[in-house]
């Protein structure tokens, strides 16, 4: 923990950028025009009502007190009764137009959400690699811009709370307005004298939200493993192995410290928001003690004094900190990160986001001749380890090409890079003797199908999940049909109550859950789907890793055949399944050692030959393997 904690402004950063709340006001309006132009006007009518509630009953007094004993029909008795008229219409004004304001506000705080929502996710989405998903730095804004950290408090609360106080204050300043009738520098000390005081209050509140967002990542490690108990991809293990209440004790201590950061920044204020209190009770005292001297001596009469107590009561509203300042000050902590992520982004380094320059065109048939790694150096951004080394690869067009080697060999990373998902640390890689740094990454991936072994299981329809591959085309039925059928998944969808309009999760009405072999031939569904979308270049990093030996070499066996001509790269470690391949390579300590055919790896006797019988040796017994 920091020893000094630099504390924000109201209105400017001291780097002279505008303070959040001076941000939500800015910004807020453009998310709804005709909303925010309503709640103006209903917070200026909610501002008007209750000093409009205090003439009023200051007119009841004095009604009461010229006409008492008189009888409603003489004329102070008509006054009164038109005065209880009118307090009758205020009161039930104030109380139809507050819940009317606080539907409207609510409307426009969560366009206002969504619109930051929004910008949040075209920023994240917007780099064309996705290695700002493992920077420290760039979670902590990801996470800062959706409230981590600060109880998820967002950009809504924040709006909420600024019409809220707009209310409070224009109806504060009207009450002033009203006491200055009186004594006007009253009215002016003690609106300014609320002002200084909440502005010194809202400082020391503020060392709270600013230690608060210094404890992002540790904020981050506490909404994990809270998360982990509410995951039903998880439930198993913490039920098996007993670790809910370990977790939860972890989650209570990392939460707590975080908490105890900021109590113990907040203490060192108390002394002076104590004197605060002070000074506001002495300028109360100040106040009510010149309307009672004016009562005294006969300046003021009953109504007056009841109006301008009235008038000193609302005026001190303005120095109150109330729940809408915390949902100001937290709700809009997460604005500066969310508006700063675009830039924070374009300053990633290249390695990063992959590259930015885009120039060169890709011809319609790419890769014609073939997709080239030239000495091709990784290493992940954070890291100084070479997960490839050096590597030189020819992928010929129109051929199948296996991967094989040991885990760490460098085979997701190699697909990683040809997906342009990373950047290479030296070397280049060219399609057609173009380099993939200068073509543009939507070009690219038009002409990419890839499934991974940890490929998403979207909480989605059946068609949703395989029109994916290529979702501008996610109408045609039957071209659907035709990938699932591929990829053998037909009789998965058949097999839904809704078919292509089962959602894949159990947690919602009418969802299906799919065991992960039938998972595995949806997503090979998608990649088929995505051939049908244009797609050249097929790759597979081990996404049939559920399935059983037997039915992967027949699953592979006909994708082969439904994939002849196409650029087909096979990730996997059984050989059952990489020997039907054209060419193997096998990758160690990030190169490649050998290269060749199925048989003339054998035959060659070196790395291939020895992993290939050890593994085929597991297999000999049962027959579900041969060489």
């Amino acid at each position: 923990m920091p020893g000094r904690v630099r504390l924000p402004s109201l209105t400017k950063t001291a780097e002279g950028e505008p303070r959040p709340i001076i941000t939500v006001v800015r910004l807020a309006p453009r998310a709804a025009p005709a909303t925010a132009a309503l709640v103006g006007v209903l917070v200026i009518a909610s501002g008007l009502l209750p000093n409009a509630f205090i003439l009023a009953t200051g007119a009841v007094i004095s009604a009461v007190t010229r006409g008492a004993g008189r009888g409603l029909d003489s004329p102070a008795g008509e006054d009164l009764v038109v005065a209880l008229v009118a307090v009758a219409v205020l009161f039930i004004a104030q109380q139809s137009l507050g819940p009317f304001r606080d539907a409207v506000s609510g409307v426009w705080a969560l366009k206002f959400q969504a619109r930051i929502s929004e910008r949040v996710m075209r920023a994240v989405v917007g780099p064309p690699g996705i290695a700002h998903l493992e920077d420290p730095a760039t979670l902590d804004n990801i996470s800062r811009a959706q409230g981590v950290g600060t109880g998820s408090a967002g950009p809504a609360s924040a709006l909420a709370g600024v019409v809220m106080l707009a209310e409070l204050r224009f109806t504060a300043v009207v009450s002033a307005a009203i006491l200055a009738s009186f004594r006007w520098w009253l009215a002016v000390a003690l609106l300014v004298f609320r002002f200084w005081i909440r502005k010194t209050v809202w400082r020391e509140m503020a060392r709270g939200s600013a230690i608060a967002l210094e404890r992002t990542q540790q904020a981050r490690f506490s909404t994990y493993l809270r998360d982990l108990t509410l995951r039903a991809d998880v439930a198993k293990e913490t039920r098996l192995f007993g670790l809910g209440p370990w977790i939860i004790d972890r989650f209570v201590t990392s939460w707590r410290e975080t908490l105890d950061s900021v109590w113990r920044e907040r203490r060192k204020g108390d002394a002076k928001v104590l004197r605060g209190a002070l000074y506001v009770f002495v300028a109360d005292l100040i106040g009510f003690g010149v309307i009672a001297r004016a009562a005294a001596t006969g300046e003021l009469s009953p109504a007056e004094v009841s109006v301008f107590v009235q008038a000193v009561m609302m005026i001190a509203t303005i120095g109150q900190m109330r729940a809408e300042d915390q949902m100001i000050q937290y709700g809009a902590a997460a604005l500066p990160a969310a508006m700063a992520l675009d830039d924070a982004l374009a300053r990633l380094p290249a390695a990063v986001v992959a590259g930015t320059e885009r120039a060169a065109d890709l011809p319609a048939d790419a890769p014609a001749d073939a997709i080239r790694f030239e000495r091709v150096s990784f290493s992940y951004p954070g890291s100084s380890a070479l997960v490839l080394h050096d590597l030189d690869l020819d992928v010929v067009a129109g051929q199948s090409l296996a991967i094989v080697g040991v885990n760490g060999a460098g085979k997701t990373s190699l697909v990683k890079l040809l997906c342009g998902l990373y950047a290479p640390t030296g070397g280049r890689i060219t399609v057609d003797g173009i380099d993939l740094s200068m073509i543009d990454p939507a070009a690219w991936r038009r002409r990419l199908a890839a499934i991974f072994q940890d490929f998403t299981r979207y909480e989605l329809t059946v068609r949703d999940n395989v029109a994916f591959g290529a979702w501008e085309h996610g109408d045609d039925t039957a071209a659907l049909r035709a990938a699932a059928e591929k990829a053998g998944a037909a009789a998965i969808v058949d097999g839904l109550d809704r078919q292509w309009e089962t959602v894949l999760a159990r947690q919602y009405s009418g969802g299906a859950e799919l065991s992960g072999g039938q998972w595995q031939r949806i997503a090979l569904a998608r990649a088929m789907f995505a051939v049908h979308g244009g797609a050249r270049v097929l790759v597979l990093d081990e996404p049939t890793a559920a399935l059983d030996v037997r039915a992967e070499v027949e699953l592979f066996d006909r994708f082969l055949e439904l994939t002849a001509g196409l650029t087909t790269i096979l990730v996997s470690h059984r050989f059952s399944t990489v020997r039907r391949a054209e060419v193997i390579v096998v990758l160690e300590g990030g190169r490649v050692v050998e290269r060749g055919g199925h048989d003339e790896l054998l035959a060659a006797g070196g790395r291939y030959a020895r992993l290939f019988n050890l593994q085929a040796a597991r297999f000999r017994d049962t027959g579900e393997v041969t060489a």
